[in-house]
């Protein structure tokens, strides 16, 4: 190789591989790519690191003559993780652009290289793999570690064990996401769970896997006894009362059920002691009907560490009731109210954390201030807000808190600016971080309290306490989440830099529903009329 001019491509070589690596990995996957172009050297050292983790975005903007360009490119050889979204509205997809891109990549990787592979799309209940790429994927790659799917398609009559290498099984599989595909393909599923012995098996299941007569969908439900985590969504349990007699869980370990209805028939039919290793469990619905059979339901989880129930509504008695049947609690989240409304769920905070003395994350409607926009200072506290944040200074083990709140603003303006609806946050976790008595990082706090998000609504009343009309109102407009962090030191920070510390820190606590709770914390604040 030549040297430049200014000698800068060689003294760049001369760098040990220890530190030029790192540069090396900070750099854009474009630019990375540019560099290994220059050397063979470089091409050695930047080309693994630029397709080590590859995303494909399947969208009407690319040609599907590029899909079978990176085919056939060098660069598959070094992917370790892969990733294919569909970008399409599934009724504009052209015809079979999954299965052209899938299986010509698939085909092109390196034997026993891959680490992870997922195949998602914007709307995921419709898209669908074929049998036979997934049995070409398997065959392929045996060191593969986590693995996520969609439905499966193609002929139900395909065998995927003509494929299979004999006494070959992927044993380093630790977590599969499957969709439960219609109950024709229960053959095809089956053998790619018992391929994966190791593996947590996470199903995901909508009313278009249940389409058919109950006893058809039964012979696909028996694998829910195969599986550690499951999500059902969209399900009317009414229709299937037969059939949840009949489950068993004994794997299961969370489980979600998400804008179903009749919750109260799978409630009063699967006991606790058919789901024994239960320890987390989520409810979004509208409903609350379910809850005097999931109070019978949840006190024989004598495991439960993870309690999320978003509702239509939510009676005090009823919630509190709930939660004292668990006092193994370690994280729990309580919302209320139609999307962009906070009706406080009226708990007493002292109360809940004498039921539950292990709670480290907590996400809570508490109640309401009020602020006059022209001084910038709150006018009075909810005494229900007030006496929830009193109660809070005695919690020895939350670390992570998410507050939703109504600020009552009086004040002829309506509008809101992204500054202002942020400094409003900034404030609210301000007064509450002084509530609790944590003033400064150097100081002695006696609340272990690492992360605060406050997730606010602001209604807008005119300063003669007369409600603004919704004709009048001016939603604000979405604006960036920030959170404060109290480590190293306290400050206003990113929403998403903050959610990643906090999948950082309870990485090794297991928690299943930790990134949905860190979701929950990264919603942003919003205008409304009603009061």
């Amino acid at each position: 190789m030549a040297l430049q001019a200014d000698n800068a491509l060689c003294h760049l070589l001369c760098m040990p591989y220890e530190i030029l690596r790192p540069i090396l990995h900070d750099l854009s996957q474009r630019d990375q790519i540019k560099i290994a172009k220059t050397c063979v050297t470089l091409w050695k050292l930047a080309y693994p690191l630029a397709y080590n983790r590859l995303v494909i975005e399947i969208d009407p903007e690319t040609k599907e003559s590029a899909y079978i360009a990176l085919a056939s490119g060098v660069g598959l050889s070094y992917v370790q993780h892969l990733e294919i979204n569909l970008r399409y509205e599934v009724e504009d997809s052209p015809r079979n652009i999954i299965e052209v891109v899938a299986g010509a990549v698939i085909a092109h990787l390196r034997r026993d290289s891959l680490l992870s592979f997922s195949l998602t799309a914007r709307a995921h209940d419709h898209i669908a793999i074929g049998v036979r790429n997934v049995a070409v994927l398997v065959e392929t790659q045996h060191q593969l570690r986590r693995l996520v799917l969609p439905q499966f398609s193609g002929s139900p009559q395909f065998d995927c064990r003509g494929y299979q290498r004999p006494n070959v099984a992927l044993d380093s599989l630790q977590e599969l996401t499957l969709k439960i595909s219609p109950a024709e393909f229960a053959k095809q599923v089956r053998w790619l769970v018992r391929l994966s012995p190791n593996a947590n098996v996470h199903f995901h299941v909508d009313s278009s896997s249940v389409e058919g007569p109950w006893r058809r969908w039964a012979m696909m439900g028996n694998l829910f006894s195969l599986a550690t985590r499951l999500t059902l969504h969209g399900i009317d349990f009414l229709s299937l009362s037969l059939y949840w007699d009949r489950l068993h869980l004994p794997a299961l370990c969370a489980l979600a059920l998400r804008h179903c209805t009749s919750e109260f028939v799978f409630f009063s039919s699967v006991e606790s002691t058919k789901c024994p290793r239960l320890t987390a469990l989520k409810m979004d619905t509208k409903s609350s009907t379910y809850m005097p059979f999931l109070d019978g339901f949840v006190r024989g989880l004598v495991n439960l560490r993870e309690l999320c129930i978003c509702s239509g509504y939510l009676r005090p008695d009823e919630a509190l009731n709930i939660i004292s049947q668990v006092p193994t609690l370690e994280l729990l989240s309580m919302a209320c109210g139609k999307e962009g409304q906070f009706r406080r769920v009226g708990i007493n905070m002292q109360e809940l954390l004498e039921s539950v003395p292990d709670l480290r994350l907590l996400s809570m409607s508490l109640g309401g201030v009020d602020l006059l926009r022209q001084t910038r200072k709150f006018k009075k506290l909810d005494a229900d807000f007030e006496n929830s944040l009193r109660s809070l200074k005695a919690a020895r083990n939350i670390q992570t808190l998410h507050i939703r709140c109504v600020t009552y603003v009086f004040d002829r303006q309506q509008t809101f600016s992204q500054q202002e609806s942020t400094l409003i946050e900034n404030r609210i976790g301000s007064m509450v971080l002084e509530q609790l008595g944590i003033q400064s990082s150097f100081s002695h706090n006696s609340v272990p309290l690492k992360f605060l998000s406050v997730s606010n609504q602001i209604r807008t009343m005119r300063p003669e306490l007369s409600v603004v009309s919704c004709d009048e109102l001016e939603l604000s407009p979405q604006i960036p989440k920030r959170m404060y962090s109290t480590e190293p030191d306290i400050c206003f920070r990113s929403g998403e830099a903050v959610k990643a510390d906090i999948l950082h820190k309870h990485a090794a606590d297991g928690y299943y529903f930790l990134e949905d709770f860190a979701n929950g914390m990264l919603d942003i604040s919003s205008s409304t009329s009603s009061i």
